[in-house]
């Protein structure tokens, strides 16, 4: 099982520079199968998003529709940040995935990210 993982870790975090392409992430992060991104509204100078953008719930709404569910923890509802820093989205397959399943996840959350940025105006 330990094995499997790090090759799929392999697998998964070939993507990186894929999505550090997009003018919405900052950063690329984590070990295994646990692959953290971090969005920002610019990169240069790092500016991220306002609460009343509503950037998170757009993201979950977007990818939801790309058959993707993140765990993100920034805004919600009802949460106020404590202190400034980029939209956090958590990747987190199980175990079990397949590698042609990692590229799949990844194609649709590439799909998700470009028409999130396009919704929101963002631009490199």
């Amino acid at each position: 099982m330990v094995t499997a993982c790090a090759q799929k870790s392999e697998r998964l975090f070939h993507h990186r520079d894929r999505l550090l392409a997009h003018p919405s992430v900052a950063d690329v992060r984590g070990w295994g199968l646990f692959m953290v991104l971090e969005l920002v509204e610019t990169k240069k100078p790092r500016a991220y998003f306002a609460p009343d953008r509503k950037a998170e719930q757009l993201l979950q709404s977007i990818t939801l529709a790309n058959g993707l569910v993140f765990y993100s923890t920034l805004y919600g509802p009802r949460r106020r940040p404590l202190f400034s820093r980029g939209l956090p989205t958590w990747i987190s397959p199980p175990l079990t995935i397949e590698p042609e399943q990692i590229d799949d996840l990844i194609d649709r959350l590439d799909r998700s990210l470009s028409e999130w940025e396009e919704a929101l105006g963002v631009t490199g």
